[in-house]
Protein backbone atom coordinates (compact mmCIF):
# COMPACT_ATOMS: atom_id res chain seq x y z
CA UNK A 1 0.00 0.00 0.00
CA UNK A 2 1.25 3.46 -0.94
CA UNK A 3 0.32 6.55 1.05
CA UNK A 4 0.93 9.77 -0.85
CA UNK A 5 0.59 13.23 0.71
CA UNK A 6 -0.55 15.97 -1.66
CA UNK A 7 1.27 18.84 -0.02
CA UNK A 8 2.23 22.51 -0.09
CA UNK A 9 2.42 25.08 2.68
CA UNK A 10 0.57 27.55 0.45
CA UNK A 11 -3.21 27.55 0.36
CA UNK A 12 -5.14 27.88 -2.89
CA UNK A 13 -2.64 26.10 -5.12
CA UNK A 14 -4.98 23.24 -6.04
CA UNK A 15 -4.17 20.49 -3.54
CA UNK A 16 -7.79 19.40 -3.11
CA UNK A 17 -8.61 19.53 -6.83
CA UNK A 18 -5.43 17.57 -7.53
CA UNK A 19 -6.13 14.98 -4.81
CA UNK A 20 -9.67 14.39 -6.09
CA UNK A 21 -8.85 14.17 -9.79
CA UNK A 22 -5.70 12.14 -9.23
CA UNK A 23 -7.62 9.76 -6.97
CA UNK A 24 -10.44 9.26 -9.44
CA UNK A 25 -7.94 8.84 -12.29
CA UNK A 26 -6.05 6.18 -10.32
CA UNK A 27 -9.33 4.40 -9.68
CA UNK A 28 -10.07 4.45 -13.42
CA UNK A 29 -6.77 2.56 -13.87
CA UNK A 30 -8.12 -0.15 -11.52
CA UNK A 31 -6.20 1.01 -8.47
CA UNK A 32 -8.28 0.81 -5.30
CA UNK A 33 -7.88 4.39 -4.09
CA UNK A 34 -8.88 6.23 -0.92
CA UNK A 35 -8.75 10.02 -0.63
CA UNK A 36 -8.37 11.22 2.96
CA UNK A 37 -9.12 14.84 3.84
CA UNK A 38 -6.54 15.65 6.52
CA UNK A 39 -7.37 19.36 6.44
CA UNK A 40 -9.07 19.44 9.83
CA UNK A 41 -9.64 23.21 9.96
CA UNK A 42 -11.06 23.82 6.46
CA UNK A 43 -11.90 20.48 4.81
CA UNK A 44 -13.16 20.54 1.23
CA UNK A 45 -12.90 17.10 -0.36
CA UNK A 46 -16.47 16.04 0.45
CA UNK A 47 -17.79 19.52 -0.33
CA UNK A 48 -16.25 19.39 -3.81
CA UNK A 49 -18.16 16.16 -4.37
CA UNK A 50 -21.48 17.51 -3.08
CA UNK A 51 -21.48 15.79 0.32
CA UNK A 52 -22.22 17.92 3.38
CA UNK A 53 -22.52 17.10 7.09
CA UNK A 54 -21.60 13.46 6.79
CA UNK A 55 -22.42 11.67 10.07
CA UNK A 56 -19.01 10.04 10.69
CA UNK A 57 -15.71 11.64 9.71
CA UNK A 58 -11.97 11.39 10.23
CA UNK A 59 -12.41 13.63 13.27
CA UNK A 60 -14.53 10.98 14.99
CA UNK A 61 -11.92 8.36 14.17
CA UNK A 62 -9.12 10.46 15.67
CA UNK A 63 -11.27 11.00 18.75
CA UNK A 64 -11.57 7.24 19.16
CA UNK A 65 -15.34 7.25 18.64
CA UNK A 66 -15.47 5.19 15.45
CA UNK A 67 -13.36 2.79 13.41
CA UNK A 68 -11.95 4.29 10.23
CA UNK A 69 -14.07 1.99 8.06
CA UNK A 70 -17.18 3.74 9.46
CA UNK A 71 -15.83 7.06 8.14
CA UNK A 72 -15.15 5.65 4.67
CA UNK A 73 -17.64 6.55 1.96
CA UNK A 74 -17.63 5.00 -1.51
CA UNK A 75 -18.35 7.19 -4.54
CA UNK A 76 -20.51 5.64 -7.24
CA UNK A 77 -17.41 5.10 -9.40
CA UNK A 78 -15.70 3.14 -6.60
CA UNK A 79 -13.28 5.75 -5.29
CA UNK A 80 -13.29 5.88 -1.49
CA UNK A 81 -13.44 9.11 0.51
CA UNK A 82 -12.61 9.70 4.18
CA UNK A 83 -13.81 13.26 4.90
CA UNK A 84 -13.10 15.60 7.78
CA UNK A 85 -15.87 17.30 9.71
CA UNK A 86 -17.22 20.71 8.73
CA UNK A 87 -18.31 21.30 12.32
CA UNK A 88 -16.07 23.45 14.50
CA UNK A 89 -17.01 21.43 17.57
CA UNK A 90 -15.21 18.42 16.08
CA UNK A 91 -12.07 20.31 15.06
CA UNK A 92 -10.17 19.70 18.30
CA UNK A 93 -8.35 16.53 17.23
CA UNK A 94 -4.75 15.37 17.10
CA UNK A 95 -3.38 14.30 13.71
CA UNK A 96 -0.15 12.95 15.19
CA UNK A 97 -1.66 9.45 15.41
CA UNK A 98 -3.04 9.49 11.85
CA UNK A 99 -0.64 6.82 10.62
CA UNK A 100 -1.93 4.42 13.27
CA UNK A 101 -5.49 4.66 11.96
CA UNK A 102 -4.47 4.53 8.29
CA UNK A 103 -3.13 1.01 8.83
CA UNK A 104 -6.73 -0.20 8.73
CA UNK A 105 -7.47 1.37 5.33
CA UNK A 106 -7.54 -1.37 2.71
CA UNK A 107 -6.54 0.29 -0.56
CA UNK A 108 -3.76 0.11 -3.11
CA UNK A 109 -3.16 3.84 -2.79
CA UNK A 110 -4.13 6.38 -0.11
CA UNK A 111 -4.00 10.06 -1.05
CA UNK A 112 -3.77 12.54 1.81
CA UNK A 113 -5.14 15.98 0.97
CA UNK A 114 -3.13 18.15 3.36
CA UNK A 115 -3.86 21.57 4.80
CA UNK A 116 -1.95 24.78 4.19
CA UNK A 117 0.84 25.71 6.60
CA UNK A 118 3.95 23.82 7.64
CA UNK A 119 2.82 22.96 11.17
CA UNK A 120 -0.69 22.03 10.05
CA UNK A 121 0.47 19.65 7.32
CA UNK A 122 3.45 18.07 9.08
CA UNK A 123 1.46 15.23 10.72
CA UNK A 124 -0.11 14.22 7.40
CA UNK A 125 3.28 14.29 5.68
CA UNK A 126 4.73 12.20 8.49
CA UNK A 127 1.95 9.63 7.96
CA UNK A 128 2.76 9.36 4.24
CA UNK A 129 5.25 7.07 2.55
CA UNK A 130 5.71 9.53 -0.33
CA UNK A 131 4.96 13.19 -1.05
CA UNK A 132 3.71 15.01 -4.13
CA UNK A 133 4.44 18.75 -4.05
CA UNK A 134 1.79 21.04 -5.58
CA UNK A 135 2.45 24.65 -6.52
CA UNK A 136 1.34 27.41 -8.82
CA UNK A 137 3.94 29.23 -10.97
CA UNK A 138 4.44 32.30 -8.78
CA UNK A 139 7.07 33.28 -6.22
CA UNK A 140 4.91 33.10 -3.03
CA UNK A 141 3.72 29.59 -3.91
CA UNK A 142 7.19 28.43 -4.94
CA UNK A 143 8.64 29.80 -1.69
CA UNK A 144 6.09 27.87 0.37
CA UNK A 145 6.63 24.75 -1.75
CA UNK A 146 10.33 25.03 -0.93
CA UNK A 147 9.51 25.11 2.78
CA UNK A 148 7.43 21.96 2.33
CA UNK A 149 10.30 20.25 0.52
CA UNK A 150 12.62 21.17 3.38
CA UNK A 151 10.14 19.65 5.83
CA UNK A 152 10.02 16.45 3.76
CA UNK A 153 13.80 16.20 3.87
CA UNK A 154 13.75 16.70 7.63
CA UNK A 155 11.19 13.89 7.96
CA UNK A 156 13.03 11.67 5.46
CA UNK A 157 10.02 11.51 3.16
CA UNK A 158 10.76 10.81 -0.52
CA UNK A 159 9.34 13.37 -2.96
CA UNK A 160 7.75 11.93 -6.09
CA UNK A 161 7.99 15.24 -7.92
CA UNK A 162 6.30 18.59 -8.38
CA UNK A 163 2.89 19.28 -9.88
CA UNK A 164 2.51 22.79 -11.29
CA UNK A 165 -1.13 23.88 -11.48
CA UNK A 166 -2.82 26.86 -13.17
CA UNK A 167 -0.03 27.20 -15.71
CA UNK A 168 -0.52 29.35 -18.81
CA UNK A 169 1.44 31.49 -21.25
CA UNK A 170 1.33 34.45 -18.83
CA UNK A 171 2.96 32.54 -15.99
CA UNK A 172 5.94 34.45 -14.60
CA UNK A 173 8.09 31.39 -13.96
CA UNK A 174 9.06 28.78 -16.53
CA UNK A 175 9.07 25.10 -15.69
CA UNK A 176 12.89 25.15 -15.84
CA UNK A 177 12.94 28.02 -13.33
CA UNK A 178 10.67 26.10 -10.98
CA UNK A 179 12.79 22.96 -11.18
CA UNK A 180 15.97 24.92 -10.46
CA UNK A 181 14.46 26.71 -7.44
CA UNK A 182 12.85 23.61 -5.94
CA UNK A 183 15.63 21.22 -6.97
CA UNK A 184 12.98 18.67 -7.89
CA UNK A 185 11.57 17.47 -11.18
CA UNK A 186 8.23 18.83 -12.40
CA UNK A 187 6.33 15.67 -13.32
CA UNK A 188 3.02 17.27 -14.26
CA UNK A 189 1.85 20.65 -15.57
CA UNK A 190 -1.87 21.30 -15.15
CA UNK A 191 -3.00 24.21 -17.34
CA UNK A 192 -5.20 27.05 -16.17
CA UNK A 193 -8.72 25.85 -16.89
CA UNK A 194 -12.05 27.56 -16.12
CA UNK A 195 -13.69 24.13 -16.33
CA UNK A 196 -12.20 23.33 -12.91
CA UNK A 197 -14.60 25.83 -11.30
CA UNK A 198 -17.45 24.42 -13.35
CA UNK A 199 -16.67 20.89 -12.20
CA UNK A 200 -16.80 22.05 -8.57
CA UNK A 201 -20.17 23.68 -9.28
CA UNK A 202 -21.33 20.38 -10.78
CA UNK A 203 -19.94 18.54 -7.72
CA UNK A 204 -17.94 16.18 -9.92
CA UNK A 205 -14.26 15.53 -10.49
CA UNK A 206 -13.03 17.35 -13.58
CA UNK A 207 -12.03 14.05 -15.18
CA UNK A 208 -15.70 13.03 -15.07
CA UNK A 209 -17.45 16.31 -15.89
CA UNK A 210 -15.01 17.31 -18.66
CA UNK A 211 -12.93 14.22 -19.48
CA UNK A 212 -11.50 15.66 -22.69
CA UNK A 213 -10.31 18.96 -21.21
CA UNK A 214 -6.56 19.50 -21.19
CA UNK A 215 -6.44 19.64 -17.39
CA UNK A 216 -8.28 16.29 -17.18
CA UNK A 217 -5.87 14.71 -19.61
CA UNK A 218 -2.90 15.93 -17.58
CA UNK A 219 -4.34 14.49 -14.35
CA UNK A 220 -4.81 11.14 -16.09
CA UNK A 221 -1.24 11.30 -17.39
CA UNK A 222 -0.03 12.03 -13.86
CA UNK A 223 -1.94 9.04 -12.47
CA UNK A 224 -0.52 6.81 -15.19
CA UNK A 225 2.99 8.08 -14.49
CA UNK A 226 2.73 7.36 -10.75
CA UNK A 227 1.76 3.73 -11.31
CA UNK A 228 3.83 3.18 -14.46
CA UNK A 229 0.66 2.59 -16.47
CA UNK A 230 0.58 3.21 -20.23
CA UNK A 231 -1.80 6.01 -21.16
CA UNK A 232 -2.64 7.46 -24.54
CA UNK A 233 -5.32 10.09 -25.04
CA UNK A 234 -7.34 9.66 -28.19
CA UNK A 235 -9.12 12.83 -29.22
CA UNK A 236 -12.69 12.33 -30.33
CA UNK A 237 -13.19 13.19 -33.98
CA UNK A 238 -16.11 15.41 -34.94
CA UNK A 239 -18.66 14.09 -37.37
CA UNK A 240 -18.82 15.66 -40.82
CA UNK A 241 -22.17 17.27 -39.92
CA UNK A 242 -20.65 18.89 -36.82
CA UNK A 243 -17.71 20.17 -38.83
CA UNK A 244 -20.06 21.74 -41.41
CA UNK A 245 -22.12 23.40 -38.65
CA UNK A 246 -18.95 24.77 -37.04
CA UNK A 247 -17.84 26.22 -40.39
CA UNK A 248 -21.24 27.76 -41.22
CA UNK A 249 -22.24 29.06 -37.79
CA UNK A 250 -18.93 29.44 -36.02
CA UNK A 251 -19.91 26.98 -33.27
Amino acid sequence: MRTIAIASAKGGVGKTVSAINLGFALNSFNKDTTIVDTNISTPNVAVHLGAYNLPITLNHVLQGKHHITAATYVHKNGTKIIPSSLSMKNSNVDLRYLSHFLKDVKSDIILLDTSAGINESSSAIQAASEVLIVTTPDIPSITDALKTIQLCKKLNKPILGVVVTRYDKNSKLSINNIEMILENKVISVIPEDDLVKESIHLKQPLIHSHPDSQASIEYKKLAAYLINHPYKFEEKKESTLTQVARYLFGK
